[in-house]
């Protein structure tokens, strides 16, 4: 518990690469004896220091440890979503972010599926897998004017009339 003290000071003292190898050498020595979400948390940790120090492989690496222990984790979850963003590793960001909706509530899954439509038609230039998320959302939000004229933008895109002028019925 002193190790990790010492550890945790460290890190809220932005000392990272200190962090970092205090971190390291408790799990490395102690790790059999700690909790599961202890190790979790130390592993998440390592991967900001690793983030901060520049090295995103390791960051990556460190944060998907973290995940092995707590798949839910939403704080993992997003800094994963940042350096796959900055590395436009975008199949990986969907995928991550389709994890961050098992713990989201009902306002954060309609943001998390526009942010996977916007993904899919933006960087991936998939408007049918975009049309799906959108729709998706509008299932949580069905009132939503801005996703309604994102679906109906898809429509028109796509000529697909029928469905473009459902659309238009439903912002009516």
């Amino acid at each position: 518990p002193t190790l990790i003290g010492r550890a945790d000071l460290l890190f809220k003292m932005q000392d990272s690469d200190s962090a970092g190898k205090m971190y390291q050498a408790i799990l490395v020595s102690h790790r059999s004896g700690l909790e599961a979400a202890v190790v979790m948390r130390m592993y998440h940790r390592l991967g900001v220091v690793r983030r901060t120090l520049g090295d995103r492989r390791k960051a990556l690496d460190m944060f998907e440890k973290a995940l092995e222990l707590d798949p839910a984790h939403r704080e993992t979850l997003e800094a994963i979503v940042e350096l796959q963003s900055a590395q436009n590793s975008w199949d990986a960001v969907l995928h991550t972010k389709r994890g961050l909706m098992a713990t989201a509530s009902a306002q954060e899954k309609v943001e998390l599926l526009e942010q996977i439509g916007s993904i899919y038609k933006d960087k991936l230039g998939n408007q049918p897998k975009a049309t799906t998320a959108y729709v998706e959302a509008l299932e949580v939000s069905p009132e939503d004017r801005r996703l309604l004229q994102k679906l109906l933008d898809l429509h028109t895109e796509a000529r697909q009339w029928k469905m473009a002028v459902e659309t238009i019925e439903r912002i009516a």
